[in-house]
């Protein structure tokens, strides 16, 4: 009989997000494969339906991801389903399993700005997880780097297995109706993904976009899914938007932004570049390493809203440049879809010692 890993895909959504998308593109990516064992994702009412899920098996599991509940439900899952390998591809983390565990550790960024409950629960609750983990995979070298800081050498493995990234085609069509809808005009407004959260640095691109909008003649707009805050000139808010219009509007804008303070590996820069989009990003580790091989790329400082200002109007003046056909290929097959559920197949491997 196969062994049996089971995988948690609680946290996927219809919606898309970092996490998300990761367990995704990972169970694509083994659908594809001739595999010694037997993977079971466990999943909720909401995404068990979901393409991705589809010649899987799958367990539907009531505890809500990163609930109270999970930490003795989890376990009883499973030692129903004997598992032989358990993988957690997020911070959710066990006090005790029933099984051998490895972790995927995007990034410690609820340790730098979380509040206090994700603080101790990082420090408390993941750190022994993941000590005791026959394996820690995470998204970067940078995180990589921070993560063995802070388990001060305990962990026994810890290895950088890179996301997979594959963007949905977009029609010329329908992309020409989101546009219309939100009154926008193809390569000519900003478009960027900050949120509310500390280390996003939505305020200070707010500032830099309006600093840029006071010296500039005809200025374009910045397209933001959401302003926490009042409402600011020049900023269109969109609303949640689906996959497929995300995609749209970063084939389309004129440049994309994204200022964070801190990120494990940064996704949303790099899709931009794949798309094509001019790429205006702070100049921080995470960014450079996803972004190596891209020279169109502008790296700055994410704390100067003057040069954010000044990155603006280049971009708008196309001083800065879209990235080539070989940068986007050069991405795209460092981010191909396979080879994350290549990369953690080998992962599983040397966790059953099946090799």
């Amino acid at each position: 009989m196969k062994s049996r890993i089971v995988i948690d895909a609680r946290m996927v959504d219809p919606v898309g997000h970092g996490i998300g998308n990761y367990v995704q593109d990972l169970a694509v990516g083994l659908k594809t494969m001739n595999l010694p064992y037997e993977p079971v994702f466990l999943v909720n009412t909401v995404n068990r339906h979901m393409p991705c899920f589809e010649g899987h098996a799958c367990e539907t599991v009531e505890a809500a991801f990163l609930s109270l509940k999970e930490l003795t439900s989890l376990p009883r899952v499973l030692k129903m389903l004997k598992a032989d390998l358990y993988h957690s591809p997020s911070f959710s983390s066990l006090w005790s399993s029933p099984c051998p565990h490895t972790v995927t550790i995007h990034d410690l960024n609820h340790l730098r700005f979380g509040g206090l409950a994700k603080k101790v629960y990082y420090r408390v609750l993941l750190k022994r997880f993941a000590i005791r983990a026959e394996i820690i995979t995470t998204v970067s070298d940078f995180s990589k780097k921070e993560i063995s800081r802070w388990l001060k050498g305990c962990a026994k493995e810890i290895r950088v297995v890179m996301n997979s990234i594959h963007l949905p085609g977009v029609n010329a069509a329908n992309a020409a109706q989101t546009l219309k809808k939100r009154q926008l005009v193809a390569d000519g407004f900003f478009f960027a993904l900050a949120n509310d959260k500390p280390h996003k640095n939505q305020a200070m691109l707010i500032e830099a976009y309006t600093l840029y909008r006071k010296n500039t003649e005809s200025p374009w707009p910045l397209v933001l899914p959401k302003v926490y805050g009042p409402a600011v000139e020049g900023v269109i808010t969109t609303g949640p938007l689906s996959p497929e219009e995300l995609s749209q509007l970063m084939h389309t804008c004129g440049a994309f932004l994204f200022p964070s303070i801190y990120e494990g590996f940064g996704r949303p820069p790099v899709e931009a570049a794949m798309s094509g989009a001019r790429v205006l990003v702070s100049d921080i580790e995470p960014h450079r390493e996803g972004l190596e091989g891209v020279p169109e790329v502008k790296f700055i400082n994410a704390t100067d809203e003057n040069a954010w200002a000044l990155a603006m109007t280049s971009a708008m003046n196309a001083a800065i440049k879209k990235p080539s056909r070989g940068s986007m290929q050069h991405l795209a097959e460092k981010y191909r879809l396979h080879q994350l559920a290549e990369a953690m197949h080998e992962v599983y491997l040397d966790c059953l010692n099946l090799k």
